[in-house]
């Protein structure tokens, strides 16, 4: 029976590769929201992230398939243990180094969490775990008794999960992608002679990057290219993830695009809470 209750734990970690594998199957034909996950922080310059983004989606669509078939125990297990230790890997260090990226959770664009990480470990424990057992999952529906372990590790990843299906998070959710829609509505409306003469996305990051502002504001910032940009009048806003005094925040910059960058600002803003934590601008002026 313990083998039996070992191997059956494979069910969890198999079933939620293979949604996974499908929905970021999915996300890979539009490419939308991959560049703010973790995934895309990381090798966003290095390989093109639509082919990364599908390879991560057959990587996870067939192993999770196999454990599911409950076929060749117990390698699929082991394979489905070592996915998931990477993916705890890269929530850690997307929580240390970039803590405004999503997790790319089954397409969700929700951020890392510490129970993002601990999701992911647990449910690699649970194939390894299963791994050890030798069998198939099915191997549990012999032994009814052996369904309780599994019900409690379904119970723990309910949990865990939480931020995933709360219903007012994803009202939230939804009435930001409306107002990010209803922003670039008007933007395409105010398009200006200030727009116009804005030039590429780059030119502006270069110059901002030379400024005082930048540095003072840099050993609050994650990043050294923006993850959002727009232009507004004759203003153009640069958005990077940030960390101000222990919070996880988002810079962002309001650069003037005339000559000189005068008045140019930086707010860093708790998006889950709305708050402004501080602002800087090009003065030296402070306020929190």
């Amino acid at each position: 029976m313990l083998s039996a209750a070992l191997s059956g734990l494979a069910f969890w970690p198999g079933l939620l590769l293979a949604v996974a594998g499908v929905v970021k199957a999915r996300q890979a034909r539009t490419g939308d929201g991959i560049a703010t996950t973790v995934v895309g922080r990381l090798v966003g310059r290095r390989m093109p992230l639509r082919p990364t983004w599908t390879a991560i989606a057959a990587v996870e669509l067939g192993v999770g398939g196999l454990v599911l078939s409950a076929q060749l125990a117990p390698w699929p297990e082991a394979a489905a243990g070592l996915v998931l230790a990477v993916a705890a890997g890269l929530a850690f260090w997307g929580l240390r180094t970039v803590p405004g990226a999503d997790c790319g959770c089954f397409g969700l664009r929700k951020r890392v969490r510490p129970k993002t990480i601990i999701r992911a470990a647990l449910l690699s424990a649970l194939a390894f775990a299963a791994a050890a057992g030798g069998e198939g999952w099915t191997a549990v529906l012999r032994h009814p008794a052996a369904l309780v372990p599994l019900a409690a590790a379904g119970v723990a990843l309910v949990w865990l999960s939480s931020e995933l299906y709360n219903p007012t998070e994803a009202v939230q959710a939804a009435t930001m992608r409306q107002a990010r829609y209803r922003k670039a509505q008007l933007r395409r409306a105010r398009y200006s002679a200030c727009e116009r003469r804005a030039g590429p996305v780059e030119r502006t990051v270069a110059g901002l990057q030379r400024t005082d502002l930048w540095q003072r504001a840099r050993p609050y910032i994650a990043a050294e290219e923006p993850t959002e940009h727009w232009v507004e009048g004759c203003t153009r806003l640069l958005c990077y993830p940030a960390v101000y005094e222990g919070e996880s925040a988002t810079a962002v910059f309001a650069v003037n695009l005339g000559l000189r960058q005068h008045g140019t600002t930086v707010a860093f803003v708790n998006e889950e809470e709305q708050r402004v934590l501080a602002r800087l601008d090009a003065k030296g002026a402070a306020a929190s």
